[in-house]
């Protein structure tokens, strides 16, 4: 309970008014802006298997804390029920008004950080550069730190659901690769997820929310509960009057569960691509997006198949200079599907926001993405 105002008080006796800034800086580490730009960066420079699977471990990990936050009803440090002039002296430098426990941003960021590491490092280009692969991972360490500390001396979460949060993460991290056993250069398993039938990938969805919506009825309809979210959301509003409606208790926990059915774009994205751009020929398919060798093709009589993409239009082979126009073109081509986001207002119903604001813009974005993933090589 006095861990946090003895740590602001600390860092305004030191740092001053620069204290803000400091927590703003640091943010940015875990931002979706950050995280855009790095995936940015894998699809230019990757494949496009290595930057869904890095998407999609975030999307997962945004359903995972929608689940937990309204799961859990755990408030945050500078609004629970502490006592009073210990909670007088906490200030929120970051308004937040989710439930607190697990913290979002320290799962996230140790979920995006740890997989997009991997990801990297499974390549055979890299997996043998010791010193590089744990010098990056000593500095993936420090991000967390900074980030979990930043978390803390905002005042948006305790030491506990810091932690939480991080060892999350961790069992995260450890059931995708060590039990799951996913390798992100093996072009088949992306290829299976594509060709699932529409039906069967529907009801999946299906499944997804008849959970969620299970564990929101029964929290939105004890009154207990509510009676309690209640008494937060007077705290909420009475300490940050900048946060709307759709930001707060349950209402935040709808919109970060919605952020997962962006997956649906993206996955129709990349079925777009499989069945127009290549016309369901897996082959040209695997040598396009994951440079595969024919002496890796498992099935060796479609070697006799006239291969039409040749080493020169390969994802990883357009050259330093061409790699940049398409990474510019890209992010200028993708910020156009990032207008409803901007031109939703926060203040409008918390379904508006969450279906349009928040869906639209992700399903729009990871469309874009994946289905014209052969636009930037067209001026080849």
């Amino acid at each position: 309970q006095t861990l946090i105002p003895e740590l602001q008080t600390f860092f305004l006796s030191h740092f001053g008014t620069y204290t803000p800034l400091i927590v703003k800086i640091v943010t940015l580490l875990d931002s979706e802006k950050a995280y855009l730009l790095l995936l940015l960066l894998m699809y230019n420079y990757g494949n496009i298997y290595k930057t869904y699977f890095i998407y999609a471990s975030v999307t997962i990990a945004q359903l995972l804390m929608a689940i937990c936050k309204i799961g859990i009803l755990e408030p945050r440090p500078y609004w629970a029920d502490i006592n009073e002039e210990t909670q007088k002296k906490i200030i929120p430098y970051d308004c937040l008004g989710g439930f607190g426990s697990p913290s979002t941003h320290v799962f996230t960021s140790t979920v995006f950080y740890f997989v997009y590491w991997k990801v990297i490092f499974q390549s055979k280009s890299r997996k043998n550069q010791t010193c590089l692969k744990y010098f990056s991972l000593f500095v993936i360490m420090i991000i967390l730190l900074l980030v979990a500390f930043v978390r803390l001396l905002s005042g948006s979460h305790s030491l506990d659901q810091i932690i939480f949060g991080f060892l999350l993460g961790i069992c995260y991290y450890v059931f995708v690769f060590y039990v799951k056993h996913i390798y992100v250069n093996n072009s088949s398993q992306l290829l299976k997820y594509i060709k699932l039938k529409k039906t069967k990938y529907i009801s999946n969805i299906i499944l997804i929310i008849v959970v969620y919506i299970v564990v929101y009825y029964i929290q939105t309809n004890d009154k207990e509960r509510m009676a309690l979210g209640m008494k937060y959301e007077d705290k909420i509003k009475k300490v940050c009057p900048e946060l709307k409606d759709s930001q707060i208790l349950f209402n935040e926990s709808l919109y970060l569960f919605f952020i997962i059915f962006s997956n649906i774009g993206a996955w129709f994205g990349l079925k777009c691509e499989y069945s127009c751009i290549f016309d369901k020929h897996d082959q040209n398919w695997k040598k396009y997006n994951f440079e595969t060798d024919e002496s890796e093709i498992e099935d060796r009589a479609l070697l006799a198949s006239k291969i039409t993409i040749t080493k020169e239009i390969q994802w990883n082979h357009t050259g330093f200079i061409k790699s940049i126009f398409r990474l510019i073109f890209m992010c200028l081509f993708l910020s156009l599907c990032t207008l409803p986001y901007y031109y939703i207002s926060w203040d409008n119903n918390i379904w508006i926001v969450a279906l349009g604001k928040i869906g639209l813009t992700l399903n729009l974005y990871t469309f874009t993405m994946y289905a014209n993933t052969y636009i930037p090589r067209i001026y080849q």
